[in-house]
């Protein structure tokens, strides 16, 4: 039987189902669609421009995205309205609600999630700039969009940028002036050809429901820039979900005999001040409670410690000194605690602990009470933090061992 008829029969029997296939002995299709052409033409200033926008691709492309419909593969700004895309053989046209103002530069971006007839997505980005009469002022206001608690970039955020109104001016802000940018997967963004008109205020968030709005659950964080002429400029915006209750003591831990680490059930800013948190550590025989010498940050106890472990080095350095040639030819050379740091001093991400170091070591075999209050949260909110208890035990003593070694249980 010849090979075509196989092939028939075999797309008859798996039914009216069938996906695209290479043509037999041809090579298999692994490159994804590219824009061949667009309208209006990429720089080009087309006045009283109506729409839509058209997008040639060198191959039919799929009727849905990598990633829902195709109205979300397409970004256009300024946004004006809604964005309606249709599909095409091998391209797209875009409306816009609204419609295309005069005197204005419009970037349009198509998002990698457009994919041909077989499955392959576009290879990145694809983004031309048209003018309805306005200027075209070469500019780039870029940034960085990560998450606050993880400093990881964030892939997929809605940012936008308002021209801010000048000072004294509260009217409101046309909606045509509203520029929009995405991020890509290493949280950068990008608006060019912005109007030169001053101090841009930037919002950006994670915008899980697709409505473009900032909804209370989602990150979000803002900033602002200033764009004048010609400029490139940059903003790093870090991303946090709202909250409204104040973080709770989730456990306490003994680090040392002077020092209670406590844990919370949320992150903590590490820039906010702790000189006015209230901790109390206290046991039922002592009313009055343990006095307590400062209250740190993980940052500033780590650094703490590290400074007194070199101190510690410096100190038996010297005591060894007479020994150092005995010390290198046995191998016994020490490194310095400082050249492995646990602390990176460009990183202060938010942690979920404090430590509290007490003028007076705390006693064996007691439980005591850890009571704090006025920790804020990573959101700046405070309140009553709660108690927990933590416990010294006693020490333990080795039953083989005595004060006298000429004693030794054996």
């Amino acid at each position: 039987m010849p090979y075509w008829a196989m092939m028939f029969l075999v797309l008859m029997a798996t039914g009216s189902c069938a996906r695209a296939i290479s043509p037999p002995g041809g090579p298999t299709d692994m490159s994804g669609p590219q824009v061949v052409a667009t309208f209006p033409d990429t720089f080009s200033i087309v006045e009283s421009f109506d729409g839509p926008i058209k997008i040639t691709f060198n191959e039919s492309i799929s009727e849905r995205g990598t990633s829902g419909s195709l109205d979300q593969a397409v970004q256009v700004s300024p946004e004006s309205g809604s964005i309606e895309v249709s599909h095409k053989k091998n391209g797209l046209e875009i409306r816009m609600e609204g419609g295309f103002s005069p005197d204005l530069v419009y970037r349009v971006t198509v998002l990698p999630t457009v994919r041909d007839l077989f499955g392959n997505s576009m290879p990145q980005p694809f983004e031309f700039i048209f003018s309805t009469g306005a200027d075209l002022i070469p500019n780039a206001l870029a940034g960085m969009v990560s998450d606050r608690l993880t400093g990881r970039p964030m892939e997929g955020v809605r940012v936008t940028a308002m021209i801010e109104p000048l000072r004294g001016n509260k009217e409101a802000i046309s909606e045509e002036s509203v520029h929009v940018a995405i991020s890509d997967r290493d949280g950068i963004f990008a608006f060019r050809y912005l109007p030169p008109l001053g101090r841009y205020a930037l919002k950006a968030f994670d915008d899980f429901n697709r409505n473009k709005e900032v909804d209370f659950f989602e990150p979000f964080g803002d900033a602002s820039q200033v764009i004048s002429g010609s400029d490139t400029v940059f903003a790093y915006m870090s991303l946090l979900s709202s909250d409204t209750t104040a973080a709770l003591v989730s456990d306490a831990d003994i680090v040392d005999s002077v020092t209670v680490m406590v844990e919370f059930d949320d992150h903590l800013n590490p820039e906010t001040s702790l000189d006015d948190v209230l901790a109390q550590i206290t046991l039922d025989s002592m009313p009055s409670g343990i006095e307590v010498q400062k209250v740190m940050h993980e940052r500033e106890y780590l650094i703490r410690a590290e400074s007194i472990e070199d101190s510690v080095w410096v100190a038996d350095s010297i005591r060894a000194a007479s020994d150092s040639v005995i010390a290198e030819e046995l191998g016994m050379g020490r490194p310095r605690p400082s050249e492995n740091r646990r602390v990176d001093p460009d990183r202060d991400l938010p942690k979920q602990a404090i430590y509290i170091l007490l003028s007076n070591e705390l006693i064996f075999d007691q439980t005591y009470k850890v009571s704090i209050s006025g920790v804020a949260n990573i959101n700046g909110i405070k309140g009553d933090n709660g108690a927990t208890d933590i416990h010294r035990p006693a020490p333990v003593t080795d039953p083989t061992k005595t004060s006298d070694p000429n004693l030794e249980i054996k």
